[in-house]
């Protein structure tokens, strides 16, 4: 994760970044086919200038599938830290986080007797993944906005990369781990005219070809001020859409009769 760090400081010409910076994986379960259940990462972001500041990160991961269930969550926290009055703690220490953003799987409403009718029900916070906090902390790190030609040329977007890839999220996602996935993605319409020809001017000078478009690094680029022309076609993940899959589940299982299982249906019939 360091070394991902480091590059991308070297790419962006921001070597002070990992010079001032410590990272630690405090936890990390794997399940026996080397999926990652649990990770949790801490690092500290010290201030490059005399300025006696500091930024702590935390990430919090989580992903286990159950018998009829998904267990699932993300966090990403943060805190500011004044060194003055700070005593130096290992880098596990607790602090108080503020949440920047989170996502996980909520139960759907219960219904007695049918504790498998299960859907996934994500829970995305952006509410304080906003362009005023981005520049609190950055302000906290760098003394202003852009206060030197060092940090001048670092954009917004910019520094929200170096900042997720300091958490262990290279790219907006657990980079290398259960496929970087954070919840959920935005697909373009390919049968979208409008959608594909915005991609494909966006790509003539491109090599990768574009897939999907998380809510992280969406949110990251809206605040970052780094939104792409095809980014404007962006679908936000629907909570109603969610809701209606567990009625559909629901009034299946109420039609089929109270001892219906769903492996013993006609999968036709549904």
């Amino acid at each position: 994760m360091q070394e991902d760090v480091k590059d991308l400081a070297a790419e962006l010409d921001c070597p002070w970044w990992t010079q001032h910076m410590k990272m630690r994986v405090t936890e990390a379960v794997w399940e026996e086919c080397d999926e990652l259940r649990t990770l949790t990462v801490h690092s500290y972001i010290f201030s490059p200038y005399q300025i006696p500041h500091a930024v702590q990160l935390e990430h919090r991961f989580h992903y286990r599938a159950r018998m009829s269930s998904i267990e699932f969550f993300c966090y990403w926290n943060f805190s500011l830290l004044h060194l003055k009055d700070y005593t130096p703690q290992p880098c596990y220490a607790d602090e108080e986080l503020e949440v920047l953003c989170s996502n996980g799987f909520k139960d759907p409403p219960y219904l007695e007797g049918h504790d498998d009718l299960w859907c996934i029900f994500e829970d995305i916070n952006v509410r304080r993944f906003t362009a005023t906090n981005v520049r609190r902390i950055r302000h906290w790190l760098l003394g202003s906005v852009a206060s030197s030609k060092d940090d001048a040329t670092l954009t917004h977007f910019d520094f929200l990369r170096l900042l997720f890839a300091s958490y262990g999220c290279l790219d907006f996602a657990v980079h290398d781990y259960c496929d970087g996935d954070v919840g959920h993605h935005w697909w373009p319409a390919w049968n979208d005219e409008a959608v594909l020809a915005e991609i494909t001017d966006a790509e003539s000078d491109e090599e990768e070809e574009i897939e999907s478009v998380s809510w992280l690094e969406y949110q990251a680029r809206l605040v970052g001020g780094a939104l792409r022309p095809y980014d404007r076609f962006y679908e936000p993940y629907d909570e109603l859409a969610a809701q209606a899959v567990w009625d559909d589940l629901v009034m299946y299982r109420l039609d089929k009769g109270e001892g219906f299982s769903p492996d013993e249906g006609d999968e036709e019939d549904y």
